[in-house]
């Protein structure tokens, strides 16, 4: 599942804008690598959507759909890595954190693993 928070606490409307209209969106807005996350909040949302046939004018097949996009609290990780090492060497600098706080309106996505989005929707009520 994908996270597209717009910098702008009203950006939602721009943002889905750039997603609709530009090619490549997501391969230029999802990392290639992991991300450190220092902080990690996104609010409890459930989502449902559903439809038949008869809605779209298709009388002659009886087909249903309902799709749900739950989040709620959920599992804590935590992890560490550390490394001994001797000799010499420059320094590393700890690898750079990101915190991701959605506090106002969000776009997110369920997706396949071939980067294919299956779902999509938006969070407006924070």
């Amino acid at each position: 599942m994908y996270f597209y928070l717009p910098e702008n606490k009203d950006g939602l409307d721009d943002l889905v804008k750039a997603m609709a209209s530009t090619s490549g969106f997501m391969d230029n807005h999802v990392p290639r690598s992991k991300v450190l996350v220092s902080e990690f909040r996104i609010p409890k949302f459930k989502i449902a959507y559903g439809l038949n046939s008869n809605d779209l004018g298709l009388r002659s097949v009886d087909l249903f759909h309902k799709a749900c996009v739950e989040i709620n609290e959920g599992a804590e990780a935590a992890a560490t890595t550390f490394t001994i090492a001797c000799g010499c060497a420059m320094p590393m600098k700890p690898p750079k954190r990101i915190d991701f706080v959605a506090d106002h309106p969000f776009v997110h996505q369920v997706v396949a693993l071939a980067r294919e989005a299956c779902a999509s929707g938006l969070v407006k009520n924070i």
